[in-house]
């Protein structure tokens, strides 16, 4: 693969204590020089994500925006069997159990947001 000449210089000022830390991370990473080594680490800044990875962040924002909805519905369920129970249209019992079940898919819920 044929090089393409540089001809623009780009100075930035460092700490001594930052260049070698650049060093040791350019070594680390077998690059020649400290210059291949911030060219490579800049254009991964500059590069536009690829079509699957805006697919991948599309699809998890969705599933967050579809499990916060099943949150919000399992609250409101929750709201209205004890609206329910304080009026006398629910036994203790069934309240309980249906506590126990939104209880229960909140806490799978909370994994899967982890």
């Amino acid at each position: 693969m044929k090089e393409i000449s540089k001809d623009t210089v780009i100075r930035i000022r460092v700490t001594s204590a930052h260049k070698q830390e650049l060093e040791e991370a350019r070594k680390k990473m077998g690059f020649g020089s400290l210059s291949a080594y911030t060219l490579k680490a800049l254009s991964s800044f500059t590069k536009k994500p690829t079509p699957a990875q805006k697919r991948i962040s599309s699809n998890i924002q969705n599933e967050t925006y579809h499990l916060a909805r099943i949150g919000n519905n399992l609250n409101q369920v929750a709201y209205a069997v004890n609206k329910a129970f304080t009026t006398g249209k629910v036994t203790e019992k069934t309240a309980k159990e249906v506590a126990e079940e939104l209880m229960y898919i909140n806490i799978q819920l909370s994994n899967l947001l982890k």
